[in-house]
Formats: structure tokens, sequence, C-alpha cells
């Protein structure tokens, strides 16, 4: 949960994809990046009689840009955290560009004790708010096909 807070995640993927391993792999996790979007996301509640939907409001998600996120740190008290929306295509060429391909891309349910205790438990139910990748190293298919052929 901090590929989303870092200003340069493409350096940062790239000098992963350094450092893996030819076997390695990266996990990680972010905020969904298709459904919560810093400050211009919203649960939609509407509530007509003998029914309720929920869905995601979702504004600009194609306008990637840093936010100052607000933490409330007591009753008096807030602090800030920069955060950087990011498309999931976005994502997805950085890892390319780091000689990572995605392997597994997961959208965790929560835990059924966050989905009871949550004010916001049944919307998440139903509604992804995190997103976790795992990456390898991406081997161009040439150099895999010369490995596999028999020595004579």
């Amino acid at each position: 949960m901090a590929l989303m807070d870092i200003r340069d995640a493409a350096g940062t993927l790239r000098e992963i994809g350094r450092l893996l391993a030819p076997e390695g792999r990266l996990v990680f996790s972010i905020s969904h990046p298709c459904f919560d979007i810093d400050m211009r996301s919203s649960w939609l509640v509407e509530r007509q009689p003998y029914h309720e939907s929920v869905a995601r409001k979702v504004e600009g998600y194609r306008r990637e840009r840093p936010v100052r996120i607000p933490w409330k740190i007591s009753e008096h008290e807030m602090g800030y955290t920069t955060s950087y929306h990011r498309t999931l295509a976005t994502y997805s060429r950085y890892l390319r560009d780091a000689g990572l391909a995605i392997v597994r891309l997961e959208e965790p349910m929560p835990k059924a004790e966050l989905l009871r205790k949550s004010s916001q438990g049944r919307f998440i139910a139903e509604i992804p708010l995190h997103l976790v990748v795992e990456a390898a190293p991406w081997r161009d298919r040439s150099n895999r096909s010369r490995r596999a052929a028999p020595k004579r």
C-alpha cells in the first residue's frame, strides 16, 4: 500500500525490475485505481421503497494527478499525505517498462469481521477498493526457446 504514494513509481518499478532475481516475484497492493480515486470517488446510495442500490461514483479516472489526502489523527488534529492517482494502464505500462509482466491480479474480498464492523462493509463487499498485483520478470521468447533447445 505504498506505490500510489510514491511520486516516481515508474523509477521505483524499474529499480525493482533491475534488482529482482530471474525467478523472483514482486507482489504489491494499492488503492484500486478504478474505484478508489482519491477525493474524486464516493459511494452513491439510492434508497427507494423496498429497495436499496449501492454504486461507486467516480470522476476524473483518466486525469492522473497528485492529491493531498487528509487523515484524522485525533479529534482536533489532521495530518496529510500526498497520493498519486494513476490509471490501471499506467501501472501496467510501468511494469512492462521495468521488464515485469503481470502474472496475477486480485481484487481481494475484505475479511468478514471488517464487513460486519465497518459502516461501508456492505458496499465494499460489492465494489473492490484495493488491488493486489503479482508481477515477474519478463523473458524474451527468443531467449526462452534457445535455452530450451537440446544441446547437440
